[in-house]
């Protein structure tokens, strides 16, 4: 993945949509092809992209088209979808990092919010 691919996702101005897009985008890549992705990241983007891959439910298959399009992916997605999840975060964050590493992660992410409060954050912001 080139740097021209990340900057407006991981490093931008809307950080906290940058973080939510590109977890989006590893879940569907899969901890195995994520994982060089992931172990390259800053501390800050590897936490963020962490908490949002804990908080994310299903990608559906027109969000995922549209999500590896935008990373430049061109791939029939019709049957394509990812789930997050705290588990899928863990299933990361061992592929990147190995198990001790990634527990250690895991353990400083805060408390991800419960689905209704996330919802109603994302709407008044």
């Amino acid at each position: 993945m080139s740097d021209a691919a990340t900057r407006g996702f991981v490093r931008g101005t809307e950080r906290d949509r940058g973080f939510e897009h590109a977890a989006k985008f590893l879940l569907l890549l899969g901890a195995g092809a994520a994982a060089p992705v992931l172990s390259r990241l800053t501390p800050g983007e590897v936490t963020g992209i962490l908490q949002e891959v804990a908080a994310t439910g299903e990608v559906e298959p027109r969000e995922a088209r549209r999500i590896l399009e935008e990373f430049g992916y061109v791939t029939d997605t019709r049957e394509r979808c990812a789930r997050g999840g705290p588990a899928a975060g863990a299933a990361l964050a061992r592929a990147a990092f190995g198990p001790e590493r990634a527990a250690a992660l895991l353990q400083e992410l805060p408390a991800p919010a419960p689905p209704a409060a996330a919802e109603e954050e994302r709407l008044t912001t």
